[in-house]
């Protein structure tokens, strides 16, 4: 089924689905900027409007009703908040299988109304008399309104006119319900015939339609293929969304610290030159008595003091060299792999960052906040009852802002036996944990997994606090995944009476309501759903 809704500038169309259950809930905003709505509910069978207070339907004497079954080709008028005129509510099929299509010919005006001496008679409440005019001037076709008044309503393609308009092929016309789609050549009137007349132009015969080459009848194969069962039906908006999975974080261990400072004493190294020293030594006493004496001179005994220096050099200096030498090379080695591996840690820091960045995010978007909720609810967003019973965050809840754990598993390896302390190991140990909390995220609660949930509130603001979560329950989840149950004291009913014209507070039947203030209704409920428990 199909609802029109004529207001002062355009035409508002919503779908009902064809399967009759659950509620529906349809707004707009009328010209004065008022956000409405409709409420419309599957009762034995049926889809029933209901009067809301913004919206309410009016009955004979002007009287409001509170709700009124729809049926095909109904005409129901309401009042808006906000808007002096009633506005009407026209219902019609999804789909029409008897309409006629009327050839133009040579006719070059067709006239539109109540009266019978039109060429399309429509008698409605709201038409008048002579309605509107479908004339051919200048080679093109015009849409008429035959007289300017307020209460005269033409919509073409959903917009008001109150002019002349020209109109095209694949135009559709609407006034008080009539439709007709232009087809230039013809046109066609998409609805039961008997509601109608048209006079002057001849309907296309089904002769003609059979002679049409375009047309391919469907045969007895193709019309007895099942294209889906009742049960395949979806009627949750299907829900795309990222999910949190633990992340593997696989950090190396640092590489072997290296044998440090085991050269032996300085002392110790020169051992092995005492032989050489005994030999300067000797060679220097030979020396020396030779010049004393005088046998020889400086020039003789040149090779041998060569021999004296390079003697004390290579038994003296060099050890000392090739000492600072080796402590130098080890300094250098240990800064080298230090160097390595704390670059090393930068890069695993820099994926650790992104993915905790990633997880953040998505457990913002998973939970968002009360305003986000409001928003989704007044603009219909697909967060809207998007969540459903086989979900992991199905009836999960945000509390508020917070650090929670990171889904995050470092694989580390244990440290090896050493005499000496590795600084470098302790890095990798505190860069788990320096990330193994998500900061500022929201805190949630799951009340499927707590199946008893206590809150104990010593702010100010505990009712913001409980309606808050009442608000996210409302807009994440369908009232057929989902029933409120309300136990309070006629003291205090008066916080939670809003949850009274929600679907979630109602039974599928529409003939319970899950509110309690006192013994009586306490009981009744009770048993109710008690019935309800030993039935599942």
């Amino acid at each position: 089924m199909r609802l029109y809704v004529q207001e002062k500038n355009s035409l508002l169309k919503f779908n009902l689905p064809a399967k009759v259950d659950g509620s529906m809930l349809f707004s707009f905003q009328s010209t004065n900027g008022i956000e409405n709505s409709l409420n419309i509910d599957a009762i034995d069978g049926k889809w029933v409007l209901k009067s809301n207070g913004n919206i309410n339907i009016i009955g004979a004497n002007n009287t409001i009703l509170e709700n009124v079954a729809l049926s095909d080709y109904m005409c129901i008028p309401v009042a808006v908040n906000g808007i002096s005129n009633y506005l009407c509510v026209f219902c019609l099929p999804s789909t029409e299988d008897n309409y006629y299509n009327y050839p133009v010919g040579n006719i070059t005006n067709i006239s539109i109304g109540k009266s019978p001496d039109n060429n399309i008679m429509y008698q409605q409440n709201m038409m008048a008399d002579h309605h509107a005019v479908i004339r051919f001037e200048n080679n093109s076709w015009f849409l008429y309104p035959v007289t300017v008044d307020p209460n005269i309503c033409i919509y073409l393609n959903n917009q008001r006119i109150l002019k002349a308009t020209p109109i095209f092929a694949g135009d559709i016309i609407f006034m008080n319900g009539l439709r007709i789609v232009w087809m230039k050549k013809s046109f066609i009137i998409p609805m039961a015939s008997e509601l109608y007349r048209v006079n002057g132009i001849n309907a296309m015969s089904n002769e003609s339609f059979a002679k049409n080459t375009d047309f391919t009848p469907t045969n007895e194969v193709d019309g007895n293929i099942i294209l889906y069962n009742e049960n395949e039906l979806f009627s949750h908006t299907p829900r795309i969304r990222s999910v949190l999975v633990e992340e593997e974080i696989k950090v190396d261990a640092p590489p072997a610290k290296g044998d440090f400072n085991t050269s032996m004493p300085f002392l110790l190294s020169i051992a092995s030159s005492f032989t050489m020293l005994g030999m300067m030594f000797t060679n220097g006493f030979a020396l020396y008595n030779g010049l004393t004496s005088g046998e020889k001179d400086v020039v003789d005994f040149l090779p041998q003091i060569i021999m004296i220096v390079t003697m004390i050099g290579g038994s003296v200096f060099v050890p000392f060299i090739t000492r600072k030498w080796e402590n130098k090379e080890v300094k250098r080695k240990e800064e080298f792999r230090q160097k390595k591996y704390n670059d090393y840690l930068c890069q695993k820091e820099k994926e650790i960052v992104a993915k905790k960045k990633k997880q953040e995010q998505i457990v913002l978007e998973n939970y968002i906040d009360i305003n986000g909720c409001i928003h989704a609810l007044q603009n219909r967003t697909q967060l809207l009852w998007n969540r459903i019973i086989k979900d992991s965050d199905f009836i999960e809840v945000r509390l508020g802002v917070g650090d929670r754990p990171a889904l995050f598993h470092f694989s580390i390896p244990d440290e090896k036996f050493s005499l000496d302390d590795d600084e470098l190991y302790n890095s990798a140990v505190n860069l788990r944990k320096k990330y193994d909390k998500l900061e500022n995220v929201p805190i949630t609660i799951s009340l499927k997994d707590q199946i008893v949930t206590s809150f104990i509130l010593q702010n100010t603001q505990k009712n913001e606090f409980i309606n808050g979560i009442l608000l996210q329950l409302l807009t994440f989840h369908s009232p057929l995944d989902l029933k409120i149950v309300v136990f309070t004291s006629s003291v205090n009913s008066y916080k939670w009476n809003y949850l009274k014209y929600t679907q979630h507070n109602w039974s599928d039947d529409h003939k319970i309501r899950f509110f309690a203030t006192n013994q009586e209704e306490l009981k009744n409920l009770c048993q109710y759903l008690d019935t309800e428990l030993l039935s599942r």
